[in-house]
């Protein structure tokens, strides 16, 4: 249990230092100059009585300059002898607890806003959890990131430390090469002990470590454990280093279609910034769940769809306005369209080949799928104007028509496809 010191001296003007009356004292007896006896604690009680008297340890003890005379200034009450002044009544002050008697150091060590990635999704001196499925970049879209920050000159490489716990020995070998000329530190061995002594030796200032996964270093699911270890990162960014941590999301979707944050709530809740990244085909989203002063909301990337690593970190191109968001848009309807064939082909068939009343339509493909009536038409209003087009009927009904695809020249098709393979290497 803390011993916290809150207790300050209100300096008594007589030029002589004053000092806290000892702890406990409150109950020491003492002896008026009538012989009566209180406590200390009865004259705190009332003042007014006994400003000015002098009192002794002994009854029948005369009045010498030894002796300590009760001194009440501002409704402060004093024992006063010759050497110093007792305060009895001391204020309540937190000291260097309150941390707004320390703004000026708290600023200087924090310096001014700076972000660990370029795309501004993670501030500095932050605790950020980044999640996403298995298979959504979200390890290359970081280290993309924080590396295009350290080009342009805001974090200096030699300050990122990447624990890699995640990756075998070929993919360990990879990304070592890849940072080779950045000055990132990589490591595959990692405890929180190494987080403790940066903090507490005065070294996490600037500093940005990227732990990959969470899991590797906690179990998720044990929340006593879990909010040990977010205690000891948010002392390292109060100390002015950033923490980065990469997770894995849930294998089944929240009731929004959404990846979920794997483990308990304290992982999310102690975080200052939650990133969920998302990856559809060649799109990686980064979208922040925290509502923050200082990062962007949303980041999209377009990227190529390749197993080599450093193919897909050298592909990577973030995207804005308009563009991001068609291409996102489109993204997102053909991988719908793809994990949903079945869905998606039974609503093609019952609107049938002339045209469809939406009514009868829902009706038909709830039956057919099993689906609520709301899933359905959330889908016939997701896909719309992508394969299939709205009109009016009469009496204000909806009609559902298919739009007519082109008709695919697979002639033509094969012969582009001729043209642009490379020629061998022999040729």
């Amino acid at each position: 249990m803390n011993d916290y010191n809150v207790a300050a001296v209100v300096p008594l003007d007589n030029d002589m230092p004053t000092v806290l009356a000892p702890a406990g004292s409150n109950q020491t007896e003492v002896f008026l100059q009538d012989g009566s006896q209180l406590t200390i604690q009865d004259i705190v009680d009332d003042p007014s009585t006994y400003d000015g008297c002098f009192v002794e340890d002994k009854a029948g003890t005369p009045v010498t300059s030894n002796s300590s005379q009760i001194v009440v200034a501002n409704d402060h009450v004093y024992l006063v002898n010759k050497d110093k002044n007792f305060h009895l009544t001391p204020k309540f002050d937190l000291g260097r607890l309150d941390l707004v008697k320390r703004a000026d150091e708290l600023a200087k060590r924090i310096g001014e806003i700076s972000h660990v990635t370029a795309a501004k999704t993670i501030v500095k001196t932050e605790l950020t959890v980044v999640y996403g499925p298995s298979g959504s970049a979200k390890t290359a879209t970081m280290i993309f990131d924080v590396v295009k920050n350290i080009a342009s000159g805001v974090i200096r490489g030699e300050d990122v430390i990447y624990v890699n716990l995640d990756d075998s020995a070929t993919g360990l070998a990879e990304k070592a090469k890849l940072l080779e000329a950045t000055g990132v530190q990589m490591i595959r061995e990692f405890d929180m002990d190494l987080i403790h002594t940066m903090t507490h030796r005065g070294l996490a200032k600037n500093k940005i470590v990227i732990i990959d996964t969470v899991k590797k270093i906690v179990d998720p699911q044990d929340k006593r454990a879990v909010a040990q270890m977010m205690k000891i990162l948010k002392n390292f960014t109060h100390a002015g280093g950033s923490v980065v941590l990469i997770a894995h999301s849930n294998k089944h979707l929240g009731v929004d279609g959404s990846p979920v944050l794997e483990g308990v709530g304290d992982l999310k809740n102690d975080a200052d910034c939650v990133v969920q990244v998302t990856r559809n085909k060649d799109v990686i989203t980064l979208k922040n769940e925290k509502e923050r002063s200082y990062v962007e909301r949303l980041a999209i990337f377009k990227t190529t769809e390749t197993k080599s690593y450093k193919e897909l970190l050298n592909s990577f191109r973030q995207l804005s306005g308009e563009e991001a968001e068609k291409l996102y848009d489109q993204r997102c309807k053909e991988v719908f369209i793809e994990e949903n064939e079945r869905l998606v082909d039974s609503i093609k068939s019952e609107i049938g080949p002339v045209s469809s009343q939406k009514t009868d339509l829902v009706r038909r493909v709830v039956d057919d799928t099993g689906l609520n009536r709301k899933a359905v038409i959330d889908v016939l209003d997701l896909l719309e104007g992508e394969l299939w087009k709205v009109t009016k009927g009469s009496n204000g009904s909806k009609n559902y028509e298919l739009i007519n695809q082109p008709m695919v020249d697979v002639a033509q098709q094969v012969e582009l496809a001729n043209e642009e393979e490379p020629l061998p290497d022999y040729v």
